[in-house]
């Protein structure tokens, strides 16, 4: 306890001396102490051969309790000068050997007490010291921005560099104390934390930082401006177009179009800045894809063919995606076929023609062809996906992801032996470097998974020695889905087994590995009694705690599918979930206020029936997402409360605000709420919206809808009756519920239903309806249908997480 102890003398020193002006040095000596506690704690249990920091880390305190009694103390001769800068120098010293141990809050602290010094002691010092003094402290803000800002980017060590860069800068152009030019940063220093903080990853599955990306915006305003830019003579002020793109691409990659337009307006504001290319309209497809949002697609398709921009492959292959990932595959062919063929511009529509009329036209590449066959695979579509990659073997354009894509569409079509047989097919060979990120990897994964939710654990287990029948090591991910369905089936020993045979041929038990065996222990099966059920949750809570105790850190996915599973048991476990995430939020485990966590928090209390506890949740997020949004919408259907879900509802998503994009689950939340209110005014409401939505918005409504709206009115129409503008609605419905796909005699069953629940209300309305769109050709049945076929019991609720599908018990691992 020596070291600690002498800590605590340095601060009780300190505390006695700095009374009076010096109020800021105090709280720096004082934190600074309370680190250095903490860092000589940490050495007492190192072995003798670390012990050499904890020395480090006292002379560092020493060194700032003398420099502080020599810039304030009587003398202010030139020996005492010299000393100064020595000091300062051994301060700066001490920093490079935070660094070399990684630790970045010490590092910065130093700086900051130097900093804090250098402006206490302002009227002790001559402008010549200070100015000296400045260049030292500069000299160490340059060595940790050279540590910060140098690649790799990926990975939470990087992370960590990166973010202490990002407060450096902040700490360097706040700081009072420095001369000039040492309160600028130099313009080089500025562009490499720029590529820096767009580049950082945590790790290959997670996406950037938006507050990575903030402060990359913010750096870029000062390089457009020259606000706290130290220009080099021989440096140029002129940035290039990545420079605004990095940006860009940082905002759209996290769904941030907001944001992504203020870049293009910082841009086209810029008088010396380039003007947007083919590039940066490429990146906002991409955002715009990703987001589905084809309205502002199509605006931007606007403002490209008006700016006279030039389409190359690459925009067009970001158009072709945008419009795959709108479930629009339909045009994205289009817009294929007219690469392929000049002849068939004639299909497209004007914005699509003006866009490709080129001279040469691009052509299409390998990338076009695999979005095209992403689509067709998405879709299921394996016939039209075999007919595709034919014309690419025949141009020679196969490669990895092509099998993974045509593996994709044969498991989505259910054909999992053809998917086998792709895989013996085309895995490529092994190279020395692919250890565990072998291409095909993803398309094994994607089969073991589908075997997995077939609850078909044999089959997975093949394709697992298929893997090692082509000289090729399954990673982690390879055993993921098998663990999670191990755990669906209840057979956690097995499931444990297989971690342990994990750990044993070198594998890491990873996070996303218990979140599948959680998400699979508390899946609701119909063979579960509600004690069982709870016996599991309560598993599941134990499974947290033991990741935890292994060193594992628990993400929102954890968090998120233990608090949906308390949510579930027969009586909600609402005061322990909210107990659990309190505590993991005081621990510092995961914040309370991450947007997953917190829209799960918004699930649970809205499964409840206590709206309060929802909106309070609601309020903590920062800037929810349309995901939070649509938890909270849903929400309020439960418990019908239409007034706050349509405010809600016009505050982000009306075409006014913009503030958010909706998509098919805000419809249904929102058509719901109007729903449930049991009355003509609803329903009315209820089609306009649903009209909105298709013809507006040009969102395609999901089968989920479809049967949320049909069984909605029905069972209205046997409490009040049904008016004849409903009955249009539901026919209306029933026709867009035509154009989707339905499993075998699934829409047939929904037809035969309406028409016995129509005759004797509204017959003859009815009746012109169906005829008129080729609606009463089913056979009448009773009108036990709905009983017989389970239709009484269609679940109202929506996948928050992605695409909805009728199971969602493993969303973690799709």
């Amino acid at each position: 306890m020596r070291n600690a102890e002498e800590a605590r003398i340095l601060s009780r020193r300190r505390r006695k001396r700095m009374r009076g002006p010096a109020t800021t040095t105090l709280l720096v000596i004082v934190s600074l102490a309370a680190f250095f506690v903490e860092v000589s704690n940490a050495l007492i249990l190192q072995p003798p051969t670390v012990s050499r920091q904890s020395s480090v880390s006292r002379s560092s305190n020493i060194i700032l309790e003398e420099s502080r009694s020599t810039y304030l103390g009587p003398q202010r001769s030139s020996q005492s000068n010299d000393n100064k800068v020595r000091e300062f120098q051994e301060i700066k010293r001490n920093v490079v050997q935070f660094l070399s141990k990684n630790e970045y809050d010490g590092a910065k602290e130093m700086i900051r007490a130097m900093t804090e010094y250098l402006q206490e002691a302002d009227a002790a010092v001559s402008t010549e010291d200070k100015e000296e003094l400045s260049r030292v402290v500069d000299d160490t803000f340059q060595v940790c921005y050279d540590r910060a800002f140098a690649p790799p980017y990926r990975g939470r060590a990087a992370s960590d560099r990166v973010s202490l860069g990002a407060s450096l800068i902040q700490l360097q152009l706040s700081s009072e104390s420095l001369c000039e030019p040492y309160n600028q940063i130099p313009r080089k220093t500025l562009l490499s934390g720029l590529k820096a903080l767009t580049g950082v990853k945590e790790s290959s599955q997670t996406s950037h930082d938006l507050r990575s990306a903030n402060a990359a915006f913010r750096v870029l305003q000062r390089l457009v401006t020259g606000v706290g830019v130290r220009q080099n003579k021989n440096s140029k002020g002129k940035l290039h177009e990545s420079d605004f793109n990095r940006v860009l691409n940082a905002y759209a990659i996290n769904g941030d179009m907001t944001m992504a337009h203020k870049v293009v307006a910082l841009q086209e504001r810029t008088p010396h800045a380039p003007s947007l290319s083919a590039v940066a309209y490429s990146i906002l497809l991409k955002g715009y894809g990703r987001l589905r949002d084809i309205n502002s697609i199509e605006m931007l398709l606007n403002r490209a063919n008006a700016c006279g921009v030039e389409a190359d492959i690459i925009m067009l292959n970001s158009l072709i995606d945008a419009y795959v990932n709108c479930n629009d595959l339909i045009t994205a062919q289009q817009i294929f076929h007219a690469l392929r063929d000049p002849q068939q511009r004639d299909e497209l529509g004007p914005e699509h023609q003006k866009l490709l009329d080129l001279e040469p036209c691009p052509v299409p590449n390998q990338r076009t062809y695999n979005i095209v066959l992403k689509g067709l695979a998405k879709k299921g579509k394996l016939q039209d996906a075999l007919s595709l990659t034919e014309e690419i073997r025949e141009h020679d354009l196969w490669d990895h992801v092509t099998t993974n894509t045509l593996v994709q569409a044969a498991v989505k079509a259910r054909d999992f032996e053809f998917a086998e047989q792709l895989l013996e097919q085309y895995t490529e060979a092994p190279s020395n470097r692919s250890k565990g990120r072998h291409n095909n990897a993803e398309a094994y994964t994607t089969l073991i998974d589908a075997y997995s939710k077939d609850g078909d654990v044999k089959k997975a287990a093949t394709v697992l020695k298929l893997m090692g029948d082509q000289n090729l090591e399954p990673n982690e991910f390879a055993f993921t889905p098998l663990i999670g369905v191990l755990g669906r089936k209840g057979n956690v020993d097995k499931a444990r087994a297989m971690m342990a045979y994990m750990r044993r041929n070198g594998l890491k038990v990873q996070t996303v590995t218990y979140n599948a065996l959680i998400s699979g222990l508390v899946h609701k099966r119909n063979d579960l009694s509600p004690t069982d059920f709870n016996a599991n949750v309560d598993h599941s809570i134990r499974l947290l705690k033991e990741m935890m105790q292994q060193g594992l850190r628990p993400n929102a996915n954890t968090v998120s599918v233990i608090l949906g599973a308390l949510g579930k048991c027969e009586k909600p476990r609402v005061i322990e979930a909210m107990a659990l995430v309190e505590k993991l939020d005081a621990d510092r485990v995961i914040s309370l206020r991450n947007a997953k966590v917190a829209t799960s928090v918004i699930q649970l209390h809205g499964g409840a029936g206590d709206l309060r506890g929802a909106l309070k949740a609601f309020e903590g997020i920062q800037k929810p997402d349309v995901t939070a949004i649509n938890a909270l919408l849903h929400a309020c259907a439960l418990c019908k409360n239409d007034v706050i879900a349509r405010k809600t509802f016009k505050y982000y998503f009306s075409e006014e605000s913009r503030r958010q994009v909706p998509d098919v689950t805000s419809f249904s939340s929102m058509i719901t709420c109007l729903l449930k209110k049991n009355s003509l005014k609803g329903s009315m409401a209820a089609q306009k919206l649903y009209e909105n939505m298709k013809y507006k918005r040009r969102i395609v409504p999901d089968n989920a809808l479809v049967d949320i709206i049909l069984k909605t009115l029905v069972e209205s129409s046997r409490i009040r009756g049904i008016h004849q503008h409903e009955v249009r609605f539901i026919a209306a419905v029933l026709r867009d519920a035509e154009k989707m796909e339905w499993g075998e005699g699934q829409l047939e069953k929904r037809k035969m239903s309406i028409n016995v629940v129509m005759s004797g209300r509204m017959a003859d309305t009815w009746e012109e309806e169906a005829n008129l769109f080729g609606l009463n050709d089913a056979v009448d049945t009773d009108d036990d249908m709905f009983k017989e076929h389970g239709w009484n019991q269609v679940d109202s609720g929506f996948q928050l997480w992605g695409k909805r599908q009728a199971s969602v018990d493993d969303v973690f691992l799709r």
